[in-house]
């Protein structure tokens, strides 16, 4: 395994030739979603009944609605697939910035190319064992690409 989200393991995979990233949502996934939906609704319901001016405001139901349809959203990796060509287009190599490209999708699973890297949080490390000028420039070279890349999903 390659690593974990919150709802699909990634495993390292061949296709042809080319190393590639496989991720998996896991078959009983979507029923413990359905399952702590269903507990939140009955939540929001309760809450709708006990304190009803109130919560006509805070509208629990809706709140509980609009969860549900981005975990309905988060358990598809074709909506993964989608996101990923999305950021893809608005990130071309020149920027520093890679995301992987989705070769193969449905409702279970996503194939993507395997982009070697280095996590963030392992480079600090490194940096943090490196003489002062040098992890100084390469931490200010991280921030300023981490800064252009929230820009550009932002704008």
């Amino acid at each position: 395994s390659v690593g974990a989200g919150c709802v699909a393991q990634v495993r390292r995979g061949k296709r042809g030739e080319k190393t590639v990233a496989i991720k998996l949502v896991h078959p009983a996934t979507r029923r413990r979603v359905a399952d702590d939906l269903a507990a939140l609704r009955c939540l929001a319901a309760l809450a709708a009944r006990a304190a009803p001016r109130t919560m006509r405001f805070l509208d629990p139901e809706g709140l509980v609605d609009d969860f549900a349809k981005a975990m309905a959203r988060s358990v598809d990796m074709t909506t993964e697939a989608a996101a990923l060509t999305r950021l893809r287009a608005n990130f071309p190599p020149r920027t520093g910035v890679v995301f992987p490209e989705a070769l193969a999708a449905q409702k279970g699973a996503l194939v993507e190319t395997y982009e070697p890297g280095l996590p963030l949080e392992d480079a600090l490390k490194l940096l943090a064992r490196a003489d002062a000028d040098t992890a100084t420039a390469a931490k200010r070279n991280v921030a300023k690409r981490g800064l252009r890349a929230l820009l550009q999903i932002l704008f």
